[in-house]
């Protein structure tokens, strides 16, 4: 089932996480959630978590979401605080190290890190099974490569889709109508040849979603020379009057390491921070 994305994340929980009848107030990130000890719990630590699960993600998680995730990581910080303090230290290195990043570099690493995540090598495993939740829905890896320790996720294949469409439009068609059924299509396509990929198009094919909102509006400040400087370059489809499905089908047969590095070099670096 395809997931909609959510519209934003606030700075924590807006002022409460609502998770079946139960809040979590957080008035400011000092807001404590749980104390054994020393230990302290933060809304601010909570949220690095959010965090690391949002950069995999490349969509914020929703109000329901962080409310399970706030009250489980409260819940387990009273029984083992210092496995929850390795967790979130570990969550923190990982979105600390992608910001030293930037565009297909960054697409790169956050690849990795979900890959790393799925096959439980992350901060957190199936026993953790809230967070474990959350990272499958949220996430949603629809494929991976195991030689290349890469995964593509939900939002990797929405940003393909999206780049159709611009495709599409810059060559004076329409902008692409993919209904249900050809978005599974698609889908189910572009995660069967995943494997098959040479690293540098797998790449590509996890370099475009992650950084589509700065895409855009680089696009639509560019000037005109800037929008033709991409359009003589770019590898795009044949110009053809053909059905969504079949113009998107043209787009996957695109070099996807190509298409996403002239996409970066011409109009970006799309770093989304």
């Amino acid at each position: 089932m395809l997931r909609n994305v959510a519209l934003g994340a606030l700075l924590l929980c807006n002022t409460s996480c609502g998770l079946l009848g139960e809040e979590i107030v957080c008035e400011s990130p000092e807001t404590v959630l749980s104390m054994v000890g020393d230990e302290t719990l933060t809304c601010g630590d909570a949220a690095t978590v959010r965090d690391y699960l949002q950069f995999l993600a490349s969509r914020s998680l929703t109000a329901n979401q962080m409310g399970r995730l706030y009250a489980d990581l409260r819940k387990r910080h009273g029984s083992n605080p210092t496995k929850v303090r390795a967790q979130i230290a570990r969550s923190i290195a990982i979105t600390t190290e992608s910001t030293q990043k930037s565009g297909l570099a960054r697409a790169e690493y956050r690849s990795h890190a979900v890959w790393l995540a799925r096959m439980e090598k992350g901060p957190f495993t199936q026993q953790h099974a809230t967070e474990w939740d959350i990272f499958q829905n949220a996430v949603a890896v629809w494929a991976r490569s195991d030689e290349q320790e890469l995964a593509l996720t939900e939002m990797d294949i929405e940003g393909w889709i999206r780049f159709g469409s611009l495709c599409r439009e810059v060559q004076g068609g329409t902008p692409l109508r993919i209904s249900l059924a050809n978005r599974e299509h698609i889908y189910h396509q572009m995660s069967r040849s995943f494997d098959t990929l040479q690293r540098s198009d797998q790449i590509g094919r996890v370099g475009i979603g992650m950084f589509w909102d700065a895409i855009t509006l680089r696009w639509q400040s560019a000037s005109y020379e800037r929008q033709q400087s991409w359009i003589r370059v770019a590898p795009l489809p044949p110009a053809m009057n053909a059905t969504s499905r079949a113009y998107m089908d043209a787009v996957m047969e695109l070099p996807s390491g190509r298409s996403a590095e002239v996409l970066h070099s011409v109009l970006g670096p799309f770093a989304d921070r």
